[in-house]
């Protein structure tokens, strides 16, 4: 139950990690990023311990949060990393934006601008959603695949991507992409 309020982490293109999530005493739940910022690291702004963390990341919001030339964005690795929340952030020049490795996210009013491998990367345990989201001059907007989850993909505006084979791969179980303009392709 903490809140972070208008920090700004910068790496420098020198550190590896802005914040690492690694609990071995405690659950922690319902922490909020507020107003924060993360420019430079070389792995990820915010990095969720995938082995050795006893506990998961779970009921975690980013609100109004800007992540700026970060390998990954946001990373989280766990079976229950669970309801993590995205609304009214933007990610500039990372490499991945949001990186879902199970767990999953709602990203809700949020900008990608010039993501060299994805805006969204998501192999996610439960369901998914995107709405309202802006993608300009990425790679690709999303890479979705998980044989047992659904993604829902809404009033999404994808500009001037930048991969050959599509702003979007779904694999796996049914997705719902609706209300969505997909313009300026390669």
């Amino acid at each position: 139950y903490s809140r972070i309020v208008g920090i700004d982490f910068d790496g420098r293109g020198k550190s590896s990690i802005g914040y690492y999530q690694l609990a071995m005493n405690a659950f922690p739940t319902v922490l909020r990023f507020q107003h924060c910022a993360w420019r430079g690291f070389i792995q990820a702004g915010v990095y969720a311990e995938p082995k050795k963390d006893k506990f998961a990341f779970p009921e975690t919001s980013f609100e109004n949060c800007l992540f700026e030339n970060c390998a990954v964005g946001v990373s989280f690795t766990q079976f229950n990393d669970y309801d993590i929340i995205f609304y009214g952030c933007e990610f500039r020049g990372c490499g991945i934006g949001i990186e879902c490795i199970h767990g999953n996210y709602y990203v809700r009013n949020t900008h990608f601008d010039q993501s060299s491998q994805a805006d969204i990367i998501s192999y996610p345990e439960h369901g998914c959603s995107v709405r309202r989201t802006t993608s300009l001059n990425s790679n690709m907007f999303l890479k979705h695949s998980n044989s047992v989850t659904t993604l829902t993909v809404e009033n999404c505006s994808v500009s001037g991507w930048k991969n050959p084979e599509g702003a979007v791969s779904m694999a796996g179980a049914p997705g719902m992409m609706f209300d969505c303009a997909f313009t300026d392709p390669p």
